[in-house]
């Protein structure tokens, strides 16, 4: 079984998706501003698991992006 936690091209993918889904809701720009930050989350998943793949090991936990 493929581990998504340290797979930074995962959680580059869901970013990606949910950034298509929030250009798509406009007009519900509260909506649309938590999917961005639900997106930039994924982003910051994404840095941290090729930082783990890099290092070979779990790095301490740093603080995520706020929007």
């Amino acid at each position: 079984m493929k581990n998504y936690l340290q797979d930074p091209k995962h959680w580059r993918e869901r970013a990606e998706k949910i950034r298509a889904k929030a250009e798509r809701i406009w007009n519900h720009p509260a909506e649309q501003q938590r999917m961005l930050r639900i997106a930039d989350e994924y982003d910051w998943l994404a840095e941290r698991a090729a930082e783990w793949q890099r290092s070979g090991e779990l790095l301490n936990q740093s603080r995520r992006p706020e929007r």
